[in-house]
């Protein structure tokens, strides 16, 4: 007779391999039960994402300085950025086609530095415009000069900057003895009285930088002579 093979003793607590699988194969069950049950996610369709994106994109082109005022700081900034950057690309791509002899004269050496210091200055003013450091008046008044330059006013823009650039400064400037005998608003032109935008060093050098940019595109796009500054 055929012995029959003892069975294997199992400790109390101990599975068998065949009822482990089971296990496994319930575990994995009920996970994809779960995983069916579980709600839909409002997930955001493609297309509205893609519309939502051209919205931002869409360029703010003003027509007028009342369409200006009305912009909000942020597309006064990026504004005013995207056409300096334009002309900045422009104006190197021209000195970096210039013949070795030109750029190594001192004339042209000179040319590039003065490009530089403009691009650098510059930069500082992009920044302030990202990290919203930049005062209104500031972005207010240069957004002007890039809408005067693009209508190639050239002596309206001139006209801006100036404005900027003397600001709320009495006259006679640099003078406050004016008399012997007191008069009404004699402290208003004190020295420590005088206040516009030039008083800030950062906002002087970018200011300046404008400036040269307006030369720069005065030269490059001409147009009729009275709507031109005389250099």
């Amino acid at each position: 007779m055929k012995r029959k093979a003892p069975a294997i003793s199992k400790m109390p607590g101990e599975s068998t391999p065949r009822e482990c699988v089971d296990v496994e194969k319930q575990h994995e069950t009920q996970k994809k039960q779960k995983g069916d049950e579980l709600p839909s996610t409002n997930k955001a369709n493609p297309d509205d994402n893609l519309k939502k994106r051209k919205k931002e994109r869409k360029e703010i082109i003003p027509k007028s300085v009342a369409d200006l005022e009305k912009m909000p700081k942020k597309y006064l900034g990026k504004y005013c950025k995207k056409y300096i950057k334009a002309m900045l690309e422009r104006w190197e791509t021209e000195l970096l086609s210039r013949p070795a002899e030109v750029k190594n004269s001192a004339h042209g050496r000179a040319a590039t530095r003065q490009f530089k210091e403009c691009k650098t200055n510059l930069k500082q003013f992009f920044k302030g415009c990202k990290s919203d450091s930049v005062h209104i008046d500031v972005i207010g008044g240069v957004s002007k000069i890039v809408m005067f330059l693009q209508e190639r006013e050239y002596v309206k823009a001139h006209d801006q900057y100036m404005l900027m650039a003397i600001g709320n400064a009495p006259w006679p400037i640099g003078v406050t003895a004016v008399g012997i005998h007191d008069r009404t608003g004699r402290e208003r032109i004190g020295s420590n009285k005088i206040a516009h935008i030039m008083d800030d060093e950062g906002t002087r050098k970018y200011l300046n930088a404008v400036k040269r940019l307006l030369t720069y595109v005065q030269k490059s796009f001409p147009t009729d002579p009275s709507k031109m500054v005389l250099t």
